[in-house]
């Protein structure tokens, strides 16, 4: 596969991807309409290595809420790299989907969206460059 074919793949699936991730958390958040007050009652840690083989953290707080006469227990809203970010017994406004409450989002929380549009832009950008590229326009460039 001839490079600038390559990059015009990994650009569409970067928008696409982008797309997708926008969509779903925007049918999301129609879906969750009730909203009610749930408490970190943890927080989930969990790590990745690194090339040079540290530990990367990331923690993800536990959310407790009464819906419709049960109690949801689920993990929930945007993860951190710093724990102290969250701390158990913390009170935070929720919504969630009346026919399942086990989906919801924190109030507040930027959700997935922004993650989706930064894929977007940079699939955007990643095509322009190829594009630019096969125009020549990085032809008088020497590198090294």
């Amino acid at each position: 596969m001839e490079a600038s074919t390559a990059l015009y793949v990994v650009a569409a699936a970067m928008i696409l991807i982008g797309v997708l991730v926008v969509i779903f958390d925007r049918k999301k958040r129609r879906r969750c309409t009730e909203e009610t007050t749930a408490t970190v009652v943890d927080v989930n840690s969990d790590f990745s290595r690194d090339e040079d083989g540290h530990k990367d953290y990331s923690y993800t707080p536990v959310f407790e809420f009464t819906a419709r006469g049960m109690t949801v227990r689920r993990q929930g809203g945007t993860s951190s790299s710093r724990k102290r970010k969250f701390k158990v017994g913390e009170v935070r406004q929720v919504r969630y989907d009346p026919a399942n409450p086990n989906v919801f989002y924190v109030v507040g929380d930027g959700g997935n969206s922004a993650g989706g549009i930064w894929l977007i832009v940079l699939g955007v950008i990643v095509a322009g460059l190829s594009i630019a590229a096969q125009l020549g326009a990085f032809s008088g460039i020497k590198l090294g």
